[in-house]
């Protein structure tokens, strides 16, 4: 059977990855939209995406989408699925921005 290709923008992309373009264009009414809830952020520093073009900047400004981000939290020597990896640390900031969130209420 194997991997269809669907060219697209003058590329080969896989079929599987066909709909992540897709979604931008269904997705476009909320491209400035802000997320008004408590929010933290957590990626590991060898994850892959942490490394794309342009990633460090974004999540510098996170803060512009998310106007009640509380915490950016890089954990140093973790992949992509942190609350495997290390989930010591993953609990504590969770638990943590709980115990900030009561505090404010």
């Amino acid at each position: 059977m194997g991997t269809k290709i669907v060219l697209t923008f003058s590329k080969c992309i896989p079929t599987f990855l066909h709909p992540l373009f897709r979604s931008w264009e269904l997705t476009a009414a909320w491209m400035n939209y802000k997320v008004l809830v408590p929010t933290i952020f957590m990626i590991g520093d060898q994850d892959l995406v942490y490394h794309f073009p342009k990633a460090q900047q974004d999540i510098e400004r996170m803060a512009e989408h998310f106007p009640l981000l509380k915490e950016i939290t890089i954990v140093e020597g973790a992949n992509h699925f942190l609350q495997s990896e290390r989930p010591d640390i993953v609990n504590d900031h969770i638990l943590q921005f709980f115990k900030n969130f009561l505090a404010e209420l």
